[in-house]
């Protein structure tokens, strides 16, 4: 296996930390896994998944699948390195990862190499996001997430706020904002949890970024989501989930009929959002009225549209990805397609 290392200085915010690049040849298999999938990103464009399997032997491989057709299309096995958190680029052609031992570096598929961006035990890293249009990516260390030019690994900025730790966090569709959902304890009553969200504005890039646009103070805690205009964000609150209109500053607070939701997406034409949990449900945007629900197995804590904004990926059940309730393995030519139709009286 060959082996380059390259010596990258970054200026940090809070000091001076050196990351080495390290590049390594990947050997990929021939199939995706029929287990229970544990990790799903989706790249920018909406035309590529990736998932990583809940399964201990094969906790460094990550399937790439078509979003649109759900054709598998190849694998990596990232060893020695198992992702705890993953995230594609833009058009899907790399994918960014952090393991538990806080080492951090990015597959690239064209080239079929493992790019080491940081060296394990540097920091506690919790998740990793890629910025839906450029080549920024930006991990969460506590309260604060720094970002980073993934081509050459130096430092751009880096985000500090007071609001307890980040739990997740999102891009706006145009990487110009970004939302963070944040927990932390009740400093008078410790075994109380606390929430924020805060919006902020990213450009122009500056060393530090600590004031946010926006602070939405006892909610939040779960994960992100954006519609395609960038016009509103959603984060889950436990079982509720915050809309919050940018142009109208008008927040909503809607019950999801659920106890654990895990996990909330906005379709790329805007019309609808989709929670998980026990049941996957379809709400629509306008009414926030619930249209389609699939009942799953276990529990769907990851989820991707696919293309045609009518059907999800999700790990809800035990045989690999899924598309709705029907493994991606079982799908065929006749499977049908069902559609989703706006309910309520404001829908249009």
């Amino acid at each position: 296996m060959s082996r380059v290392k390259q010596n990258l200085w970054v200026r940090w915010v809070i000091g001076v930390a050196m990351f080495v690049l390290q590049v390594h040849l990947v050997n990929g298999q021939q199939s995706s896994q029929q287990v229970r999938v544990a990790l799903i990103a989706h790249s920018g464009d909406g035309n590529v998944i990736a998932v990583r399997y809940d399964e201990p032997t094969l906790a460094s491989v990550i399937d790439f699948f078509d979003a649109d057709t759900s054709a598998f299309i190849d694998t990596a096995d990232l060893a020695p390195y198992a992702p705890l958190s993953i995230a594609l680029s833009p058009t899907g052609n790399r994918l960014v990862w952090v393991d538990g031992s806080a080492a951090i570096g990015y597959y690239d598929r064209d080239s079929d190499t493992n790019v080491i961006i940081s060296e394990s035990g540097m920091i506690y890293v919790e998740t990793v996001e890629w910025n839906p249009v450029s080549d920024s990516i930006g991990w969460t260390m506590g309260g604060s997430i720094n970002f980073v030019n993934s081509n050459t690994g130096v430092s751009i900025s880096y985000v500090g706020s007071n609001e307890g730790a980040i739990s997740a966090f999102g891009w706006s569709p145009d990487g110009q904002q970004l939302v963070t959902s944040h927990v932390a304890q009740d400093a008078s009553n410790p075994t109380q949890r606390t929430g924020a969200i805060q919006l902020w504005d990213l450009q122009p890039f500056t060393p530090l970024i600590n004031t946010p646009t926006v602070t939405l103070n006892n909610v939040g805690g779960g994960k992100v989501t954006w519609s395609p205009d960038g016009e509103r964000f959603a984060v889950l609150s436990g079982e509720a989930f915050i809309v919050y209109n940018l142009v109208t500053g008008e927040t909503l607070d809607i019950s999801i009929p659920e106890q654990y939701p895990s996990t909330l997406v906005w379709s790329s034409d805007g019309d609808w959002l989709a929670t998980g949990g026990k049941v996957i449900r379809f709400w629509d945007t306008t009414s926030w009225q619930v249209v389609r629900e699939i009942p799953v197995e276990g529990a769907a804590t990851e989820l991707a549209w696919a293309t045609n904004n009518q059907q999800i990926y999700n790990n809800g059940g035990p045989n690999g990805l899924y598309l709705d309730d029907i493994p991606v393995a079982n799908l065929s030519a006749q499977t049908p397609t069902p559609t989703l139709t706006q309910q309520g009286e404001n829908a249009e």
